[in-house]
């Protein structure tokens, strides 16, 4: 009954904004004055037409009656003198009088009459309004998603407007609607929203009810905190304005918010004011919902005698003002006590007229809770067949009953209702009948359990064959997706051979390319040293073949290195004479710029790694310090002392290239080293980017299992640096600056480790071989490789060893160890 309560308190309060919020402080007018005024005007005047409505609004709260008699004389009037907006208003008036009488239907076709009158004048927030009754109506059938659907239809016409004390209200409906659905966080949502937009028009009243809302909303939620906090504030507004029926509302919160709160003594102090106040300001309707509630928490409380004591009193007043829909309900209150005080008679004579009175408002709820009441007494009372009927009639209304709990009642009123016929007919039958009607009974039991067993059976039955049924359906459905899956491999697994051969094909391809660049470069390269060149432009020509050969290499080696088909040749390397060579290939770059090259490598740094691996990582790093420093710029070459690493017990050297360029951002460091990318697409000198060169270093050297690195300070330079094994002690450092440089690029010759030493029939073999090659330059690729391959005994692994020593002579454009390699009378150290 708890239950039942808490509804009809939420279906009163979510009307009561509906009715008063969209005249703000409506209740401020006097009835007396709004009827002494139309004394002051003509009949046919349109003043009066207006003031007629506004009584029947006025009229609204007090007597429907009343107020719907003012409505249909406004109507007739403005019907008579052709005076649209007074028919419309009159209309629209007579609608949410309907409302108020819960006549939904009714409703609903009265305010789409006033609709149709509104568009014929253009008036678009009057046809929100008439929208906003009609939502209401859905809400109280419970067809809340209807109910919200309209909202957001008006919701832009409101906004559009800019009409913010609409949209108010608008706010507040959707957020009462939200709270029909327990959806509490929405809710309070738009309460919120609603006091917002009160507050920046400065609307005390909307102010009021939505602060009211608010606590109602926390006190469902069980904070009482902040459910009184609101009702204060609530309060503190309704004093201000100095509005009674307002006061009293709010009076009737802070009980509603104690009760939640099962402090009843406290709630009851409210209920009394309201009570009070409504009856000193002869708010009839108002007083008689303060006593219904006041009643109600009496009942809460099981004192009956006080809760029937106020619930009379508000029938009293509900038959006064004629409101039949409350009446309705206060009639199945007072039964429900006299059903809990066992005076069923008393309950189901007030049932009955209950359920009359609310079948004629069309009040479905009410109905239901009677039939509900009824059946449930009627089965107390041993009357199973009434209750029966009453219990279908209660089953038509509520859909929302479980059905298998439904029928599960209804055979159980079933067979009270026959076993009591039974009864009284065995009752009239002598002792033979009665054992025949015995061995009856026993026959039928025997069937019926022989057919529920039948039935149990052949249930079972049904399940088992629809459970292999879908069990051959679901093997079925696997093998197909197997079949499909098989086939989808088996695509993938030929698109997959198909990509790999593509991807061979695109290496195969780029390394052919590559080769055949190289010839031409290394041509290119050799006819720089033709007299038909002058001294100034011959440098220039080589540097750029140079330049373009050192891409093709980055290429290849990139290649190799990231398909890990180079095998490394690892040997002792002396740092200094490596940086020296080159230095060499890049100093026309470094003397163009005007660059200033600060060396600090001892002279015996010897390291363990890959002869032109390394070469190409000089050459590689020091054209990138060169693009990025300025002219008359500053470059130095460092390396550390040789130091044993603890993790691997490896001692090793850091080189470091360090310049004082432009620098690298934080961002751009973890992906410096990234192929085909480099930063700023800035000129700063002759030399443009690939992207290739710092990504050939990193894979270089950690070919080597060493690593490489960088760090930065944007505008301030950056030092690139990497590791190599140390191939022995280092003693001293010397510093070289650019002037040694070039003394030393003029005296020191490529120097390598490489040995042989041939015997008689070795040199025999290759001495023809050796005459042919010096009549052929380094550059001269084709001519040399064709030579080479025709060298008889290359099972011979000294023989074999030469000539691999001279084809890389030939990659790496080594003249001077190229003619040291043809001459094989002469060891080459």
């Amino acid at each position: 009954m708890n239950s039942i309560r808490r509804s009809i308190l939420l279906l009163i309060y979510s009307i009561l904004p509906i009715l008063f919020l969209p005249t703000a402080n409506a209740h401020n007018f006097d009835i007396d004055s709004l009827q002494q005024s139309l004394t002051e005007y003509e009949v046919s005047d349109t003043t009066y037409i207006l003031t007629l409505t506004r009584l029947a609004k006025q009229y609204r709260r007090i007597q429907l009656d009343s107020a719907e008699a003012y409505a249909h004389k406004a109507y007739t009037l403005a019907e008579e003198h052709d005076y649209t907006y007074g028919k419309a208003e009159a209309i629209f008036t007579l609608g949410t009088i309907r409302l108020r009488q819960n006549r939904w239907d009714d409703c609903r076709n009265t305010l789409e009459v006033a609709i149709k009158l509104f568009q014929e004048l253009n008036r678009p927030l009057d046809i929100g309004s008439c929208m906003a009754n009609m939502a209401v109506t859905y809400e109280k059938e419970g067809l809340n998603k209807k109910c919200m659907s309209i909202y957001k239809q008006i919701q832009p016409l409101y906004e559009q407007a800019d009409d913010k004390y609409r949209l108010g209200i608008l706010y507040y409906n959707m957020a009462v609607n939200f709270e029909h659905q327990s959806m509490f966080d929405s809710s309070t949502v738009y309460f919120y929203k609603s006091l917002k937009v009160c507050e920046e028009i400065d609307d005390k009243d909307g102010m009021a009810w939505a602060y009211k809302s608010i606590s109602q909303t926390y006190s469902k939620q069980n904070n009482l905190e902040k459910a009184l906090f609101y009702v204060k504030k609530a309060l503190e507004v309704r004093e201000e304005l100095e509005d009674n029926y307002g006061l009293g509302q709010v009076y009737l919160t802070y009980g509603q918010v104690y009760s939640d709160a099962h402090k009843y003594d406290s709630a009851l102090v409210f209920m009394d004011k309201a009570v009070k106040l409504y009856r000193n300001g002869k708010f009839n309707r108002s007083e008689a919902l303060a006593l219904q509630h006041t009643g109600e928490i009496y009942e809460e409380l099981e004192l009956f005698d006080k809760a029937l004591e106020l619930y009379y009193s508000a029938k009293e007043i509900f038959d006064f003002i004629q409101e039949k829909n409350e009446t309705a309900i206060i009639l199945h209150k007072l039964a429900d006590i006299y059903y809990k005080t066992q005076k069923y008679e008393l309950a189901d004579s007030l049932l009955h007229k209950s359920l009359i009175l609310a079948q004629q408002n069309g009040q479905a709820s009410i109905v239901q809770t009677n039939y509900k009441t009824l059946y449930q007494l009627d089965s107390i009372r041993g009357d199973y067949l009434s209750s029966f009927n009453h219990y279908k009639a209660f089953s038509q209304i509520n859909d929302s009953i479980n059905s298998v709990k439904k029928d599960k009642q209804l055979k159980e009123l079933q067979i009270k209702y026959e076993t009591e016929k039974k009864e009284e007919e065995l009752v009239e039958k002598n002792k033979e009948i009665e054992i025949a009607n015995t061995k009856f009974w026993i026959s039928i039991i025997g069937i019926f359990i022989i057919l529920l067993f039948t039935a149990v059976i052949l249930r079972a039955h049904f399940r088992e064959r629809q459970a292999k049924k879908l069990l051959k359906q679901r093997k079925e459905e696997i093998f197909r997706q197997k079949e499909e899956i098989e086939v989808q491999a088996e695509e993938l697994k030929i698109t997959n051979e198909h990509l790999k051969e593509l991807d061979e094909l695109k290496e195969a391809l780029s390394a052919m390319l590559i080769h055949d660049l190289k010839n031409p470069l290394n041509s290119i390269i050799g006819l720089t040293n033709e007299a038909q060149f002058s001294s100034s432009v011959r440098p220039q020509l080589n540097q750029a073949g140079k330049s373009m050969l050192n891409i093709v290499m980055n290429l290849l080696e990139l290649q190799k290195l990231e398909t890990a088909s180079t095998e490394l040749k690892i040997e002792k390397v002396n740092l200094r004479n490596l940086f020296l060579d080159a230095y060499q290939e890049v100093s026309l770059l470094i003397s163009e710029k005007q660059i200033q090259i600060n060396c600090s490598f001892n002279e015996d740094v010897i390291v363990k790694a890959d002869r032109e691996l390394i070469f190409r990582v000089f050459i590689n790093l020091l054209t990138n310090a060169i693009k990025y420093t300025e002219q008359n710029g500053e470059i130095n070459i460092q390396h550390s002392e040789c130091t044993r690493d603890r993790k691997d017990n490896i001692r090793r050297v850091r080189i470091s290239i360090i310049d004082n360029g432009i620098g690298i951002p934080k961002d751009q460091q973890a992906y410096i080293f990234d192929k085909y990318r480099s930063y700023k697409e800035k000129k700063l000198g002759k030399t443009k980017s690939t992207g290739l060169g710092l990504a050939f270093c990193k894979l270089a050297i950690e070919a080597h299992e060493e690593m490489i690195g960088v760090e930065s300070t944007e505008g301030e330079g950056a030092s690139f640096f990497f590791s190599l094994p140390c191939g022995k002690e280092i003693n001293e450092n010397v510093c070289y600056t650019d002037s040694d440089l070039d003394e030393e690029i003029e005296t020191i010759k490529i120097t390598s480790q490489i040995t042989f030493s041939f015997t008689e029939e070795e040199k025999a073999i290759l001495s023809p071989v050796c005459e042919a090659l010096s009549n052929h330059e380094v550059f001269e690729v084709s001519a040399v490789k064709g030579i080479l391959n025709s060298v008889h005994h290359k099972s011979n692994d000294n023989i074999k060893a030469w000539i691999n020593e001279v084809e890389n002579t030939l990659y790496s454009c080594n003249t001077s160890l190229y003619e040291s390699l043809i001459n094989i009378n002469v060891t080459t150290n």
